[in-house]
């Protein structure tokens, strides 16, 4: 091969090579819509796959949150009763504590309005001793003035 090609051997040239590409396009545009076509069934069935495992684990998750849901809810009644047995019970205690304090402050009252009762029936009896002995006075010099306007002699009392 030491001559010079010419043109009509490149144009030859051209021309298988480019029947040759066309082939192997053409093989592989086909082994590639095979391998595609293959990926694509393979996908669809892990998707599937995948769908039912989720679906399943879905469906678990859901029975154990409910089963979690209805412990929780059973946990909080009880302790919503318990703690309304101890708030009933603080309750009557207050209730008794106060009852307690109000007879306290009660006797505690009355106490004081006695001894200030006491202290106002002294000071009342000592003017009612004094209004007596006023009275007297008055009744003695009302008869002295009266024997003195009348000119009798004064009576011995």
């Amino acid at each position: 091969m030491d001559q010079p090609l010419t043109k009509a051997d490149l144009l030859e040239a051209l021309g298988s090579l480019k029947t040759e590409l066309k082939a192997e396009i053409a093989a592989t545009g086909s082994d590639l819509k095979a391998e595609i076509a293959a990926t694509k069934t393979e996908l669809k069935a892990e998707i599937a796959a995948t769908a039912s495992e989720l679906k399943a684990e879905i469906a678990a998750t859901r029975l154990e949150l409910k089963a979690e849901i209805a412990a929780t809810r059973s946990e909080l009644k009880a302790e919503i009763a318990a703690t309304g047995s101890e708030l009933k019970a603080e309750i009557a205690a207050t209730r008794s504590d106060m009852t307690d304090l109000i007879r306290q402050v009660e006797t505690n009252l009355l106490t004081e309005f006695h001894r200030y009762a006491k202290g106002q029936q002294a000071r009342m009896h000592g003017l009612e001793n004094n209004e007596s002995d006023f009275k007297l006075r008055l009744a003695v010099i009302e008869d002295r003035l009266l024997a003195l306007e009348s000119r009798r002699p004064p009576t011995a009392q």
